[in-house]
């Protein structure tokens, strides 16, 4: 009988650590959109030059057909494009490193500005 209620009680911790992390991803999607919403437009500005310079270009690693007018291709950096057929590039932009970059640098950002504010603001 010990060794049930000690058996439940672990199950019982394990379900809420479970849910706990998948009300912390939710939280962390919902910044993230919200950073991505309210994106600050300098640092946008930088963005488009380094994708004009080819800096989010990565080599294609394999190509598979989806449809009749798509191709799904995966790229060296893990992410995973669909991509038109008739389009045969061994490198292309991949748009998730360019949304990454631009998540990372908003992070920073704000991570910034809430240090200054900390470091400003008398208590």
């Amino acid at each position: 009988m010990l060794y049930f209620i000690i058996l439940i009680c672990i199950m019982a911790s394990v379900a809420v650590v479970i849910c706990i992390r998948g009300l912390w991803q939710i939280r962390q999607k919902a910044r993230d959109q919200y950073l991505l919403d309210n994106v600050d437009p300098a640092i946008v500005l930088v963005q488009r030059q380094l994708y004009a310079d080819g800096e989010f270009r990565r080599q294609v690693l394999s190509r598979s057909p989806m449809n009749l007018i798509g191709d799904r291709l995966r790229l060296e950096c893990g992410h995973e494009m669909y991509y038109p057929s008739d389009m045969n590039s061994t490198h292309i932009n991949c748009s998730r490193c360019a949304e990454q970059y631009l998540l990372t640098t908003m992070r920073a950002e704000t991570k910034r500005k809430k240090q200054w504010i900390n470091h400003h603001t008398i208590n």
